[in-house]
């Protein structure tokens, strides 16, 4: 549920994620609650069975009545319309968590209250390793176009960009080795957990299938060599994001200038572990 909110707490547009053992197989942003539900289903339909959906806004009931034949653990939102409690309340073995989403205000009670001297940080993300914890900076925040660079002769589209900074949010919560092949701002195929690179873009182009064509990949780590690029390019993907930072960097983007695919640089990397 956690995994779950903390990809749709960053959107400001409706956003519908369905999370599965920590990853997400499928999300969107939309115009409703339901067609954003009803396209991060559809990335992934068979994985979505037991998943923990969580949106962003107030849940409908038109959400609600798409959701009614599915088998889902948990729902997460920040408020729910009441014909839409009492259809789910049907639902046997679902867990509806009601979620403050106004973190921030919350954050900033809490350092301006008891602990204001405690010397806390509130961003941070701490990890048990043996013998002690692993600290760090949580990877929070929507990374602005203005930081990336386009790195190929090709421009991205309009549509692409959108497609791209939507890709490049969701790949965040995906764990590494990621790879998110979007269209239309939704995901149509996630590859996840995988010990290379080449295969998880494999895997989310099988998941993809046909709507691979047409479609953009982001990546949360720089490729190391250019055959995922070039399974990516054969299967149909049209632009791609990556943070680059591979010593063979110049090899990647010489394939993509002479196929015309244009490639993005964010110059930071998510690999969520």
């Amino acid at each position: 549920a956690n995994a779950a909110f903390c990809i749709v707490r960053e959107f400001d547009a409706p956003c519908v994620v369905i999370v599965k053992h920590n990853n997400p197989c499928g999300a969107s942003v939309s115009s409703s609650v339901r067609s954003a539900y009803e396209n991060a289903y559809q990335c992934d339909p068979v994985s979505a069975f037991g998943g923990i959906v969580a949106c962003n806004v107030k849940w409908t009931k038109e959400a609600t009545l798409f959701m009614m034949d599915k088998y889902v653990e948990v729902l997460v939102a920040p408020d729910f319309e009441e014909d839409a409690l009492e259809l789910l309340a049907q639902k046997q073995n679902l867990r509806v968590l009601k979620v403050n989403f106004n973190l921030e205000s919350f954050l900033e009670r809490i350092r301006c209250g008891v602990h204001e001297s405690s010397g806390i940080d509130f961003n941070i993300d701490l990890k048990s390793v043996d013998g002690g914890i692993l600290v760090q900076d949580l990877d929070i925040g929507i990374d602005g176009r203005e930081e990336m660079k386009v790195v190929t002769n090709t421009e991205p589209s309009c549509e692409q960009w959108e497609d791209l900074l939507f890709g490049w949010q969701i790949v965040k919560g995906v764990k590494s080795n990621a790879i998110v092949l979007v269209s239309g701002r939704k995901t149509v195929g996630i590859g996840a957990g995988q010990m290379s690179r080449v295969d998880a873009v494999r895997i989310a182009i099988e998941k993809a299938g046909d709507r691979c064509l047409g479609s953009v990949l982001a990546s949360d780590a720089f490729f190391p060599f250019e055959d995922a690029v070039k399974l990516a390019y054969e299967s149909g993907v049209k632009a791609i994001i990556q943070p680059g930072g591979s010593v063979r960097d110049a090899h990647v983007i010489d394939f993509c200038n002479e196929k015309k695919i244009p490639m993005v640089f964010t110059g930071k990397r998510h690999f969520r572990h």
